[in-house]
């Protein structure tokens, strides 16, 4: 199965269907079937946000890919990261392993960014067990999977387009999929990746960082949150990489989400 999906151009302009997750991240099942967040008619089932509140955040009915999109014109962070809301149960909450989660995905657009700071932007895929806590990150158990696909910036392209990203979920392995941090030999994935192994590479939450419960074991985290997901949040970098405050102004369509039947 693969870890991460190569990224293809989709620009909004041309009316192109999204992306859909390829035929062999299912291809040892009888079927498959993908849920899709196309945010039209105002839809959000799932609570996607760049910034939970915001008043400058809403769904515009024209300019995605296509039609309407989730739009913040105005978010300050390091990073921008779109989330699902943990007081929403949705496609992209629960214990996957049982459902038989193959892959997520959605489409991305950055229309501006106050700095021209894009080294080593990678997006990222991280599943959360909130630990029943929502509002405290610092008890959260979490798993990771940053790829080898850049964040779409708006400093390269000509104009402003989307970008299909899709992340292999390996919902039925027994541990922390490879390559993750227990494999390096001559680092732990920080920045990006297993220096020694290139990306990508999956990551979990370490007790420097949160208080999980399940703390330095790899596996038994991984394990704890494949199967009770409360959050979906995808990053436009390694998540555990710091960077320079600044202003984005960012889009995301079709958030989407594959089971593979048994």
């Amino acid at each position: 199965m693969k870890r991460i999906l190569t990224a293809s151009l989709l620009v909004a302009a041309t009316g192109v269907a999204a992306a859909a997750p390829p035929a062999d991240i299912c291809a040892d099942s009888a079927s498959s079937t993908t849920v899709k967040e196309s945010f039209s008619k105002d839809s959000n089932a799932a609570g996607w946000s760049f910034s939970r509140g915001s008043a400058r955040e809403g769904i515009d009915p024209k300019g995605g890919n296509p039609g309407a999109f989730l739009h913040n014109s105005f978010v300050t962070a390091g990073y921008p990261v779109a989330s699902t809301d943990p007081a929403i149960l949705s496609a992209f909450t629960g214990d996957f392993r049982a459902r038989g989660v193959g892959a997520i995905g959605a489409d991305f657009i950055a229309f501006r960014a106050s700095l021209n700071t894009f080294e080593e932007r990678y997006i990222s895929v991280m599943l959360v067990n909130n630990e029943g806590t929502p509002g405290d990150p610092y008890d959260d158990c979490y798993v990771f999977f940053t790829g080898d696909t850049s964040m779409p910036n708006p400093k390269e392209q000509n104009k402003p387009s989307f970008l299909s990203y899709d992340f292999a979920i390996p919902s039925q392995s027994a541990g922390l999929p490879s390559p993750n941090r227990t494999d390096c030999t001559e680092g732990d994935c920080v920045y990006m990746s297993c220096p020694d192994l290139g990306v990508p590479c999956w990551g979990w939450s370490k007790p420097t960082i949160t208080n999980c419960p399940t703390g330095d074991d790899a596996n038994a985290t991984w394990e704890r949150v494949i199967s009770h997901v409360d959050e979906v949040h995808i990053t436009f970098q390694h998540p555990e990489y710091f960077s320079l405050l600044q202003d984005w102004n960012v889009g995301m369509d079709n958030a989407r989400i594959t089971t593979c039947g048994q």
